[in-house]
């Protein structure tokens, strides 16, 4: 088995199977690089349950709601996630787990309003970093700020 704890494959042409082929070999993992990979399939990743990956980045990919949800999942240790310009996602089918350990969250250039942000925030109670920029379609007047944790 490989010893990897770390891997970044940024703007590569990696595909759904030889990522599958090295989050198998490589159980160790923590620290995943996947940004502007962008002929991934994330319907066809099989992330391993009880994974051990505590930062992710899947910035500018072509990940949905679904491929979302399944590595929510498998990855409970998960504690940065970013998903810049991962416009693909509807955070509206999104469960962040109510005991997520994220700590820290980049929703930046995605189309999160703020119905789902409120979601976001009561699921997510270690948030600490949160990057919002570019996300035209939260009206921070409906922001619930006793669950946000955020000042105005």
């Amino acid at each position: 088995n490989g010893k990897i704890k770390t891997l970044y494959v940024f703007n590569t042409n990696i595909d759904a199977e030889v990522l599958n082929n090295l989050l198998v070999s490589n159980p160790l993992l923590e620290t995943l690089g996947l940004g502007h990979c962008e002929i991934i399939d994330f319907s066809k990743v099989n992330f391993p349950n009880n994974g051990k990956i505590k930062f992710l980045e899947v910035s500018k990919t072509n990940i949905d709601a679904e491929a979302l949800n399944n590595l929510l999942v498998s990855n409970p240790l998960l504690e940065t996630l970013n998903l810049w310009n991962c416009e693909r996602i509807d955070f509206s089918k999104v469960n962040f787990p109510n005991n997520g350990k994220i700590k820290s969250l980049n929703v930046s250039f995605t189309n999160i309003d703020a119905k789902e942000l409120n979601n976001l925030l009561v699921n997510n109670p270690l948030l600490e970093t949160l990057d919002l920029r570019g996300c035209k379609r939260i009206d921070f007047s409906k922001v619930n700020k006793t669950s946000a944790k955020l000042e105005f």
